[in-house]
This record gives C-alpha cells, structure tokens and sequence, in this order.
C-alpha cells in the first residue's frame, strides 16, 4: 500500500508581510461583531418602545388634563344653571304671592263694593219711600188746612155740638205739621245715606279698578316662562353630561359629578363631622335618565343609603334644626343649618321617628331621626342632602373632603 506523501502550508511568497489568518479567531470576531449588532438593534428597539410610551403617556396626560377641564367647566355651568333655576323659582314664588296678594285685595274690594252698591240700593228705596210719605202728608196737610176747614169751626150751626170735633181736627192738622217735619228729616237723612253710600261703593269700585291684578298675572306668567327657559337649558346641560360622560371605574376617567363643587372652599371643615348613616350607597347626585318610581325628578339632588328601617340618622355635623315635616317625595323630611351657608338635609324618615323639632340646636353624630321609606321610596333608606349657599351639591366629595366617606358600615 502507498502511503501519502505529506502535506505542508504553502509558504508566502517571497517578500509578502501578511500574518496567517486563524480560522477560529476570525469565526470568534464574526460572532462577536454580530451579537454586538443585535445588542445595538435591541437598544434601538428599547429606545424607540420607550419614546413611543413617553408619547402615550403624554397624550393621555393631555387628554385626561382637557377631559378634567373640560368637565370642569361642565360643571361649572351646570352649577350656573341650576342657580339660575332656583333664582327662577324664587322669581316665580314672590310673582305668585304677589298675585295672590292682589287677587285678595281685588275681591275683598269687589266684595266691599257689591255690599255698599246694595246698601245705597236699599238706602235709595227707603229715599223714596220717604219722599213719597213727604208727598202724601204734604198733600193731606193742604186739603185739610184749607179755609173752608178752618172756618167751618167757628160758623157752625151746630157749633156748640160741633166744637169739640172741630177743635179735634185742628189739633191733628198740628200734629200732622210735626209729623211732616220728622218725616222731611228722615227722608233728607235717607237720601244723605244714598249718596253716601253710593259715593263709598263708586270709591270701593274705583280701588278695585287700580288694584293691578293684570300686571300681577302677567308677571307671574313672565317668571313661569323664564322657569321654563332655566329648566330646559339645565335639563340640556344634563343630556349632554349624559351622552359626554360615559361611566368608568377605571382610576383615571373623570366623573362630572364626583368633582368637589366649585362653591366648596371648606367650610366648617375645622368642626366635627360624621357620617348620617351606616349603609351601602344604592344612588348617587347627579342625573337619573331611568326614574326608580314615579314622581321622581330626572336629576338626583342628594346621596342614598340604604340602611335597615328604624335604624338611627345622625346629624352630620352640629347646626339649628330649620325645618321639620313632609318634603313631597322625599317624605318626612329634616333640614338644619349647619352655619356659613351650609345646610344638611335627611329624607324618607321614618313615621314617628323624627326626634328633632324647629329651633332644637344639634351635634355632629347626634341621632335626630330614624330611617325609612316615606315619600317616593322603594326601600328604607336615608336620602342626604348637602347645600351651599342654597344650592344643593354632590354630598359624597363635600363629606370627603371633611374626612366622612358616605356609604362605609
């Protein structure tokens, strides 16, 4: 067998400087240069997720920042729109008293004048009968003091039997004489009473006519329209809140209605504050576009609790009791004034179980009622209210703010 003959690396050529290439260090640096490339690529990736995620944050920052304004200012206009309903209210009440006030004056003055127009009736029927008694005894008067009357008393031939008639009938023309006198009196004084009376009831007439009871009801009807503007302009704004802002639990959607009101600036919060009742909150302020019963409004104007009936219903914080009664749907029903334009207020209390009367001072966690369900209700439970300055606001931040979350127990 013929063994090979042995091979050798060919030499360099003569003059030639280049160092021999080692296949394992060029395949080293291949993959070397090649990991360090995906290491580049990986960071520019990095780097590009990382400005992409910058970006998004920043829209959202953005859009959450006008969602915030945006429902801010919703608010703020809602807030002015339902002053202006309440102004609107109020313009309507003192337009309605006032009519009622000149309805009043009116038929008292109608009456007045119908009594004094049948008084000078009766007085100037009682004129005439007089006149007419004047007449008759005037004219009886004439015929019986003529002279042939008066001197048949002295020419009688029977005058010695005669005398004492005649004697008689000259007494009564003297009698009569009075009589006519006390008669024209009292038929000068009926007819003084006719007109006076007449004079009164033309006066009577006369202040009815001035009484503005048409300037009153067209007030009335003015304020009632300009009611109904403020209404449909609120009830507008609630729509649009409605259809613009859908409902999230997610931590950073913005709800128009859990926003502080802008007309809180703290008041009272340096005095103790507790919550009204101990229960789960089945509905919140703000609007109602499906109604739990009838009779209710499509904007809720306070926070439910639902809680056990009979169970206690605490003063929020200490104030005056300022009204005490039923409220229409809101049943039995306790306002007090807590000071500083706030006021609190507790409805569907139970029957019996108001605890509180007009005027009783109260303390923060005082039990001023027990909870129920009268009024518009489907259930025991406290409905609270929280107003400022007059306008009623979402009670559930305002009682945050105060260190009190509503619903807790």
């Amino acid at each position: 067998m013929t063994t090979p003959a042995p091979t050798s690396t060919p030499a360099p050529p003569p003059g030639s400087s280049t160092p021999p290439v080692d296949p394992a260090a060029a395949s080293a640096a291949a993959a070397a240069a090649a990991a360090a490339a995906r290491e580049a690529a990986q960071l520019a990736a990095s780097t590009r997720a990382a400005g992409a995620a910058a970006a998004a944050a920043a829209t959202t920052a953005r859009n959450q920042a006008a969602l915030a304004q945006a429902t801010l200012a919703r608010s703020a206009a809602i807030i002015s729109a339902q002053l202006a309903v309440t102004a609107a209210q109020s313009a309507v009440d003192e337009a309605q008293e006032v009519l009622d006030a000149a309805t009043a004056d009116f038929n008292s003055a109608s009456a007045m004048s119908a009594r004094l127009h049948a008084l000078a009736a009766d007085a100037a029927t009682a004129t005439e009968a007089s006149q007419r008694a004047v007449g008759a005894l005037v004219r009886s008067l004439a015929q019986r003091q003529s002279g042939a009357a008066a001197a048949d008393v002295m020419t009688s031939r029977n005058a010695h039997e005669d005398l004492l008639d005649q004697l008689g009938s000259l007494d009564q023309l003297n009698h009569m004489s009075g009589n006519l006198d006390i008669v024209r009196q009292r038929a000068q004084a009926a007819e003084k009473r006719a007109t006076d009376l007449l004079a009164q009831a033309q006066a009577a007439d006369d202040l009815a006519r001035g009484i503005p009871v048409q300037q009153a009801q067209d007030a009335l009807t003015a304020a009632q329209a300009a009611l109904a503007g403020a209404q449909a302009r609120l009830s507008a704004l609630l729509s649009s809140s409605i259809a613009s802002y859908a409902p999230s639990s997610t931590a950073s959607s913005f709800s128009l209605f859990s926003l502080p009101d802008a007309s809180d600036i703290g008041q009272l919060s340096d005095q103790g504050w507790a919550s009204p009742a101990l229960g789960t909150i089945s509905d919140g302020f703000g609007p109602r576009p499906v109604r739990p019963i009838a009779g209710v409004g499509e904007f809720h104007y306070g926070t439910d609790i639902a809680a056990s009936c009979g169970s206690p219903i605490r003063a929020a914080t200490s104030g005056l009791v300022e009204s005490v009664g039923p409220n229409g749907t809101l049943g039995n029903w306790v306002l007090i004034n807590n000071g500083d334009g706030i006021e609190t207020g507790y409805g569907h209390i139970a029957d019996g179980q108001t605890l509180v009367a007009v005027g009783d001072p109260v303390a923060a966690g005082q039990v001023i009622a027990g909870v129920g369900s009268t009024g518009a209700s489907t259930g025991c439970h406290l409905h609270f209210e929280v107003h400022i300055d007059g306008v009623r606001v979402n009670p559930q931040p305002f009682m945050t703010q105060r260190g009190v979350t509503l619903g807790q127990g």
